[in-house]
This record gives C-alpha cells, sequence and structure tokens, in this order.
C-alpha cells in the first residue's frame, strides 16, 4: 500500500488530474481589513453556520494552513475577521500559504464538532478555491485539542498538524484542575457560593440559572485572598488564604484569577452543556497536599463522585488517543500559567500508549507563557513541519534552534528553545484520580 506521504500524494495527483484546479475556482468575496490588498477571500457558513474565512495570497504555493483559534468562546459565533486566521497570518499569508479558519458553529467546549467544522472547511476549500497539494492544520491552546483531535479523526485528509501550547490531557483530566481549585477555593473563602446564596455542587460551576458577572467573582477571590491589594495590605487571614490555595493547586499567583474564571464559566458550560449536567470531574479519593495543615483540608474539603455517563460524554469529545499516521509537532512553554506545559506529558503517554511515538515531536521555549511564541520560534517550527512532510525524516531540537537563530536574523525577536527540556509527569501538577 505504500507510506501515508505516498498515498497522500497519488490522491492529489489523481484529483488534479480529474478535476483540473483551475475549473474549481470560483469568484472570491471581500476581504475584512488587515489583510494584503491582492488578497482573494472567500466567506461564507457551512452546513452547520459556523462562519468561515479562506485567504489566498496572489502567489500561492498550493499549500493549505488551516487555523483552529484559542479559547474557547462562550458566545455565539460570528464571522472570523483577519486576526482569526492565526497569530501569525501576515508571514504565512507573505510566504504565499493560503489560509482558513473557521467560527466552529457554537460558542463551548465542543472539541469534535470543532474538528468536524474544519475538517468541513478543508472540503469547501477544495470546493471554492482549488484542491490544495499540501494541507497542514494547527491551532493554539483550546485550538490545539482541535487539532488533536482532528488529526485523530480526519488525518487521512491531513499531511501534518501542530498542536500548540496545547491542552494534550483533554477537556476531562484538564478540568480536574477545575474542581479541584474550586473544593480548595470553597473551603478557605466559604463566599463562592456565600452561605446564604443558593447552594449547588461545584462541579457544575454556577447553580443553573443564575448568574455572576466576573466583576463579582474577581471581588470574591480578593476579599478571600487580597490578592489585587499590595502585600503589606493583606491580612493574616487573607495572606493564609492566598498561601493555601496557591500551595495545594500549584498554580502560578499571576494565573489565580484566570484559573477561578475558567473553573467558574467555563467549567459551567463543561458540565451543564457537554456532559448534560452529569459529573465526569470527581474528587472522593484526591489527596490534597501543599497547605499548612493537609488533614483538616482532606476532612474538611467537598468531595464528589463521578457520573459514568458524564465521564462517557467528555471522553468521547475529547479524550486523545494518539491514533494518528501523520507528523505531530507541538511547542510549549515551560511557564505557561494557563495550560501547564506537563500537558504535553499526558498527551506524549497515549502515543506512547499508542505504539504511535514516531509521529510526534514535542519542543519546548523557556518562556512565553501561555501562547507568547516569538514570530521565529513559530516558524521554526512550522517550517520544519513542511520539512517532515516533504522529506519524510523526523525534526531534531538541534535542527529546529539552528532554524530559528536564521529566522531571528530576518525578525529580529528571540529563540528560546531548550533542547533539553522534557516535562514532569501530569499527574504530578494535577493529582490522579479514578474516572
Amino acid at each position: 500500500m505504500g507510506t501515508p506521504a505516498m498515498l497522500r500524494f497519488w490522491i492529489v495527483t489523481i484529483a488534479l488530474l480529474a478535476m483540473g484546479t483551475a475549473a474549481r475556482a470560483q469568484a472570491p468575496d471581500p476581504c475584512p481589513a488587515g489583510l494584503p490588498a491582492d488578497t482573494a477571500c472567500y466567506t461564507g457558513r457551512d452546513q452547520n453556520g459556523a462562519f468561515y474565512l479562506i485567504a489566498v495570497p496572489q502567489d500561492w504555493n498550493g499549500t493549505l494552513l488551516l487555523y483552529n483559534r484559542g479559547g474557547p468562546s462562550l458566545g455565539l459565533p460570528g464571522p472570523v475577521g483577519a486576526a482569526g486566521l492565526g497569530p501569525h497570518f501576515l508571514i504565512t499569508l507573505g510566504e504565499g500559504f493560503a489560509l482558513g479558519a473557521t467560527s466552529y458553529r457554537r460558542g463551548g467546549w465542543a472539541v469534535s464538532e470543532g474538528a468536524e467544522d474544519t475538517e468541513n472547511l478543508r472540503r469547501i476549500f477544495s470546493d471554492r478555491v482549488a484542491f490544495p497539494s499540501r494541507t497542514v492544520a494547527y491551532g493554539t491552546s483550546y485550538g490545539g485539542i482541535v487539532t488533536s483531535i482532528l488529526a485523530e479523526k480526519y488525518g487521512t485528509y491531513f499531511d501534518a498538524a501542530m498542536p500548540l501550547c496545547n491542552l494534550g490531557a483533554g477537556t476531562r483530566r484538564h478540568s480536574y484542575l477545575y474542581i479541584d481549585l474550586r473544593t480548595i477555593f470553597q473551603y478557605y473563602c466559604q463566599n463562592h457560593p456565600r452561605p446564604e446564596e443558593t447552594q449547588y455542587d461545584l462541579y457544575l460551576g454556577l447553580a443553573p440559572g443564575t448568574t455572576m458577572t466576573q466583576a463579582d467573582l474577581t471581588q470574591r477571590l480578593n476579599e478571600c485572598t487580597g490578592i489585587n491589594l499590595p502585600p503589606a495590605q493583606r491580612s493574616d487571614e487573607q495572606r493564609r488564604n492566598l498561601a493555601n490555595i496557591l500551595g495545594v493547586t500549584q498554580i502560578p499567583q499571576g494565573g489565580l484569577p484566570g484559573q477561578l474564571s475558567d473553573a467558574t464559566f467555563h467549567l459551567r458550560e463543561i458540565s451543564q452543556v457537554e456532559a448534560a449536567g452529569g459529573n465526569a470531574l470527581p474528587n472522593a479519593d484526591v489527596v490534597y497536599r501543599g497547605s499548612d495543615d493537609d488533614e483538616a483540608l482532606n476532612l474538611g474539603v467537598q468531595r464528589y463522585i463521578s457520573s459514568e455517563d458524564a465521564v462517557a460524554l467528555l471522553s468521547a469529545d475529547a479524550d486523545p488517543t494518539g491514533l494518528v499516521s501523520i507528523p505531530i509537532i507541538g511547542m510549549h512553554a515551560v511557564n505557561d500559567p494557563v495550560l501547564f506545559v506537563e500537558q504535553e506529558s499526558a498527551y506524549r503517554d497515549v502515543f506512547e500508549q499508542a505504539g504511535t511515538l514516531d509521529y510526534l515531536f514535542q519542543t519546548y521555549t523557556t518562556a512565553g507563557g501561555h501562547c507568547g511564541f516569538t514570530t521565529s520560534e513559530f516558524e521554526a517550527v512550522f517550517h520544519a513541519t513542511l520539512d517532515w512532510v516533504e522529506t519524510g525524516i523526523r525534526p531534531t531540537q538541534e535542527g529546529i534552534a539552528a532554524s530559528c537563530a536564521d529566522f531571528q536574523a530576518i525578525y529580529g525577536d528571540g529563540c528560546r528553545f531548550d533542547p533539553n527540556y522534557l516535562p514532569a509527569p501530569y499527574e504530578s501538577r494535577v493529582p490522579a484520580r479514578s474516572p
């Protein structure tokens, strides 16, 4: 049968001969602001209601790059603007790559739906523009797990994928952090919810039918921990609460407001919508450590067991399996405060279990926070991906670092790769538990 790359070559060749590239192109639509004047744009909505934007440079090189945005957005989808094509869209477009992105059909955490929306966009590109010679998917943050699932479900139609700053543990295991944070926060703070407010199971994020603003949540966090006050102005109780919450959850102080927000509003979406109101996030058997009194914490923290149906729903939607047959390259900053770098260990584990490690390459930057890669770092990884597809030769850490130095001479930014870095196991950051 030959290698997947050979099969892909013949599929593309036969399609081009049968259909004719030029005959497939349709008249373009007006471009959104921010794109070069000579760009041909194609916009619309797919059969499921997802908006899309396709941008084709005048001197298209035949390769299509499809971007999966981060987020996730909890609002209704809207038209995709130029920035929706990815953080480096002007660079990649200027190099001759056609770009495409989807809004996804709805907001929320529906990962498999997002992967299907991007696959639909690939089909739309072939219908409205031309059949590309190469197709690469990439995504950042939440878009990273969409890209990962896309590679598993639709990898036959793609040549490579780049899940960057990836939620590699999947929605379910990543959200263990949310239930840990909520139960620990409530043990110390007792204000989310307050005693006089409607009580609810914390895995629901918020009580169904109730509302809370981000400003209200920020006020409750500051009330309990004084996190927005100068350290000298915090009370002894606030200092103790903050130290204990950070010590047990291992969340950097600067990341706590965002993580608590996600453990409220995103957790509501995950449990009440994606898990149909059930609990896929148990903590009944978790032993929490890192406080000034672990025994009291473990006796007093609220405990929950999981629902088999809820676990099945989230697992089917966004548990990576590692069952791929195309090159996958990931990049993650070791100081990411939103998606801890240990996410990459969880992602690597499933490839090892599936026997597909030969398809996975991971590299790490010493700085950058959450998805804050320099243009040179992105370019080095992107072109390493293309080279892997073209030559069949797996990248090396040294090769990516050298390539980044070449791009740095052009862009004048920075290269912060650590070729020797390996993240600790995921369970060293988020305690293991029975599903």
